[in-house]
């Protein structure tokens, strides 16, 4: 995928020659920009609609807990270093007199998570099909709370996390492919330095570091990766099960699997039904139409995509380990609540971008392989490539481009008056402290 290529005949003189280069590249540098507008037109719109928000919810919980060391208790057991620390710092220095410091912090964790979005998707999938799932992953329908609470960073920096992971262990495959490429250039120890530093953040956020650990250790476990991948993965991983032996608070496990199976499989399509603006018919169709093309191409391939896989690990790890744990909580948490559905849904569009980019071998420098090296058959090639033509067809991206508006819609209005339905998942209405209500 790309910009528009212009035709140059022989009679075309030079300066006319140059014109028809100066304005593909022109095209090409927007396209380019494209991916990222969502993540722009997000925040802008967010910074306005909460303008008048004031604390509320588990801030005051952090500010209490946290105001003074204690970075390394659990919160709802889970290590939350990273945005307690955030917290604590601007507590310390901007006060409580604004919220305007604390919701920068939650929006410049948006603008990571949309950059990280875009630079993946654009590498793997042109930047069309990227700007609608950058669209996809920030203006999911059920992104309210994750938009407004600034907290709430716990969410989407684990996940940036995982992209810039991902990021960094394409860069490291295609230097391993080229010619006289070994893979231990400094270049490469800067990416091994990269991968272990992400994957210190995801880890020192929030229990969905979790799910980014999972997720990378699927893909290297797949593609049988290098020993030094596995330490640079390893090593904070390390660090945090040695916290979570000494400092975990355990939630109660159920045992009830005629619960918590339901509950998952609620919570999976609640993903499926936030990228469906809402929509749960919809969501079902977007979820089999992704398990029967994840089945397709695996059997093209002969083999499921390690990308793919890890993606999808990550969403079916995230449902079935929070079921295991919200079963017997004192307040009830349903499975479509909406930092669930947002989080399951974000995995869901990237395990989406990467089958897609997994039909023409994106990450291996352009050459027709599989994602571990092997050379396809041409017969399944030439059926990948159709599949992927297919995908990004006018008319395809037209619907997806409208079911994203619509999804859009839903979320602004959410931001506007708690979410969809009047049940703010946040325990305080937005619109009621948008009002000016008392402050508690």
């Amino acid at each position: 995928m790309g910009p528009p290529r212009y035709a140059v005949d022989s009679t075309t003189t030079d300066e006319t020659a140059s014109g028809y280069q100066s304005t593909t590249a022109a095209v090409s540098s927007w396209a380019l920009l494209a991916p990222f507008v969502p993540t722009v037109v997000l925040v802008m719109a967010a910074a306005w609609i909460g303008r008048r928000l004031w604390f509320f919810s588990d801030d005051w919980n952090i500010l209490a807990g946290y105001h003074s060391g204690n970075l390394t208790e659990a919160f709802n057991g889970h290590l939350t270093l990273v945005p307690a620390g955030i917290y604590q710092l601007l507590f310390h220095t901007a006060g409580v007199e604004s919220y305007l410091p604390y919701r920068l912090a939650g929006l410049l964790s948006l603008v990571v998570l949309g950059f990280q979005v875009a630079r993946w998707t654009m590498s793997w999938v042109g930047p069309v099909l990227a700007t609608l799932a950058v669209t996809a992953v920030m203006w999911n329908s059920s992104g309210a709370s994750n938009v407004m609470f600034p907290f709430l960073m716990n969410f989407s920096l684990p996940i940036a996390a995982l992209l810039a992971i991902w990021w960094h262990l394409d860069r490291l495959r295609t230097k391993r492919d080229e010619p006289t490429g070994s893979g231990a250039d400094p270049a490469s120890r800067a990416d091994l330095v990269a991968i272990a530093l992400w994957m210190s953040l995801a880890l020192a956020t929030s229990g969905l570091g979790v799910m980014t650990a999972a997720a990378v250790a699927v893909e290297l476990l797949l593609r049988r990766a290098p020993v030094r991948q596995w330490i640079a993965w390893g090593a904070p991983t390390l660090l945090w099960a040695i916290w979570w032996v000494g400092h975990r608070d355990a939630n109660e496990i159920s045992t009830d699997m005629a619960a918590v199976v339901p509950y998952a499989l609620r919570m999976l399509l609640a993903g499926a039904t936030a990228v469906a603006a809402g929509w749960k018919p919809l969501g079902v169709m977007l979820a089999a139409a992704l398990v029967a093309g994840v089945v397709a191409v695996t059997i093209r391939r002969r083999s499921i995509d390690p990308r793919v896989a890890g993606a999808l690990f990550a969403a079916l790890a995230f449902a079935t380990l929070t079921s295991l744990t919200r079963q017997d909580t004192v307040v009830p948490i349903p499975p479509d609540e909406l930092r669930y559905g947002w989080t399951v849904g974000a995995y869901l569009v990237l395990a989406a971008v990467a089958l897609a980019g997994a039909t023409r071998g994106a990450g291996d420098s352009g050459r027709r392989s599989d994602q571990d090296g092997t050379a396809r058959p041409m017969a399944a090639r030439a059926s990948l490539d159709d599949f992927r033509t297919r995908i990004s067809s006018p008319a395809i991206v037209t619907v997806a481009a409208v079911l994203l508006a619509a999804g859009a819609i839903r979320l602004t209005d959410g931001m506007r008056l708690g979410h969809p339905g009047g049940r703010c998942s946040t325990g305080t209405s937005l619109e009621h402290l948008r009002r000016g209500g008392s402050r508690p």
